[in-house]
């Protein structure tokens, strides 16, 4: 049956174009983000390696498609379908890749963590000294949107090279519908119950598990921006649940999700075939 030959082609074309691209960037993120610690790139460099190298494969599987026999439409069902759920499964690939060899490491000191080389850190002795860098704003979010408002606060640790921190990050939401200076006033009392309410008898102490805040960690830009541009430094959140705890539901989070994208591409091209199935 010509559908049941098209369905085979249209796999064949998907699952190649797939691999293909899934192994480009898993080379690329082992040489990069894997091999060495912490990460030497960020979520966008690999969302703009992930375009760069679907943009080539398109144009490739684009020539191959247009030769074969089928009619105009179903080659662009083809090509766009395939093409579409490729750079989801892409992205979500990231996301995979990024929780490679999650685990907590226990260490002794602070001096320790260079050495590390672990996502998730357990610290039986340190010092914080108590004069932070603070950062406080007014933030968007898209689902749902929404409004914010976020203060930072980045404590040193007592170190030797004095660039390690302890990061914590404050949320709450404001009134979106508010004039600039009354979000701006929300901002500010929010600052000030942190400061004076929480941070005043905020034990640092009682957590002893933290979170290797590194490019590809969503806060990680957040928390940067509490720090002096060019500063080196080493970003420790601390965290109740383990990164490896955390890591296991977003890789089931993530499998489910590629899964979706994958039985999408099927529907797609059943859906498309429908009318004309023979």
């Amino acid at each position: 049956m010509i559908g049941f030959k098209e369905f085979r082609y249209s796999m064949k074309v998907f699952i190649i174009s797939l691999l293909t691209n899934l192994t480009l960037l898993t080379v690329l993120y082992y040489i990069f983000n894997i091999r060495q610690f912490p990460p030497k790139y960020g979520r966008d460099f690999w969302i703009i390696t992930t375009l760069i190298a679907w943009s080539v494969t398109f144009f490739v599987k684009k020539d191959r498609v247009m030769r074969s026999g089928y009619s105009s439409f179903r080659k662009s069902v083809i090509i766009f379908s395939s093409m579409f759920c490729t750079f989801m499964i892409m992205l979500f690939s990231i996301d995979l890749l990024s929780l490679y060899d999650t685990k907590t490491k226990e260490i002794v000191n602070i001096e320790e963590v260079y050495a590390a080389n672990s996502r998730g850190l357990t610290i039986r002795n340190f010092n914080v000294i108590r004069s932070p860098m603070i950062y406080s704003g007014i933030k968007s979010r898209k689902k749902p949107v929404s409004r914010y408002a976020q203060v930072v606060f980045v404590y040193p640790f007592q170190s030797k090279n004095h660039d390690v921190f302890y990061s914590l990050i404050f949320e709450k939401p404001i009134d979106q519908n508010a004039d600039e200076e009354n979000q701006k006033k929300q901002l500010d009392d929010f600052l000030v119950y942190t400061r004076d309410t929480i941070m005043k008898n905020y034990d640092f102490d009682k957590i002893k598990n933290f979170e290797y805040i590194t490019k590809m960690s969503r806060e990680y830009r957040d928390i940067s921006e509490a720090i002096p541009e060019g500063q080196k430094a080493v970003l420790l959140k601390p965290v109740i649940t383990l990164v490896e705890e955390k890591a296991k539901v977003e890789i089931l989070s993530m499998i489910r999700a590629i899964a979706v994208v994958f039985l999408g591409y099927i529907a797609i091209f059943l859906l498309s075939r429908v009318p004309n199935w023979k």
